[in-house]
């Protein structure tokens, strides 16, 4: 189990195992494609968002298929994501850098 080290205050917070979701990929993959597909033929200020939602939706399938992780920043208690083979994680919120350390089982 990894665990979310503080470098500021002497706490740890679990970081939750990635859960891989295949069908949520394809589906959020191929719906984001087909909308970006549709705002490259519309064109203008209703194109470019229509491209712009194709383009979070494929980034969210991708983001499905690679395990990602949720988190707990321990500092702030802020939501977050860590990608599979990150070694530190920055917090969005309060910008502290944790480390990644493996709990012992002793």
């Amino acid at each position: 189990m990894k665990l979310l080290k503080s470098k500021i205050k002497d706490s740890t917070t679990e970081i939750m195992p990635p859960q891989k979701n295949k069908k949520l990929f394809v589906f959020l993959f191929i719906g984001g494609m087909v909308f970006a597909y549709i705002g490259l033929g519309v064109g203008g200020v209703l194109g470019i968002a229509i491209l712009l939602g194709g383009m979070i939706c494929i980034i969210a399938g991708i983001m499905q298929i690679i395990g990602v992780s949720e988190c707990v920043c321990p500092d702030c208690e802020a939501k977050g994501f860590i990608f599979k083979y990150a070694k530190d994680y920055k917090c969005k919120s309060c910008g502290t850098i944790s480390e990644i350390v493996e709990k012992d089982d002793k």
